[in-house]
């Protein structure tokens, strides 16, 4: 058998009467798959580490654009250089 999940979906929360929940081998999650105490905790934990290098005038650790510290008017004095 196969299937698929999806935590994303276009509208959130979908609407009861979305075709798509009428799939047998779909899987919709509320937009909260990734949840648990721990990646909840990484996710706080990760946040801290990025404002202290902000505030400290480092890129951030955990950066999902770097290409956008070379920006004009983006770097806010940080560096291109990309993160650890």
């Amino acid at each position: 058998m196969r299937g698929a999940a999806l935590d994303v979906t276009e509208t959130e929360p979908l609407p009861a009467d979305d075709p798509l929940l009428n799939i047998p081998q779909l899987t919709v999650t509320p937009h909260m798959a990734w949840y648990s105490e721990e990646s909840y905790g990484e996710l706080k934990r990760r946040t801290v580490e990025n404002a202290v290098d902000v505030a400290a005038g480092r890129t951030p650790r955990n950066i999902v654009n770097p290409e956008v510290l070379g920006a004009p008017g983006r770097n806010h004095g940080l560096t291109a250089e990309v993160a650890r």
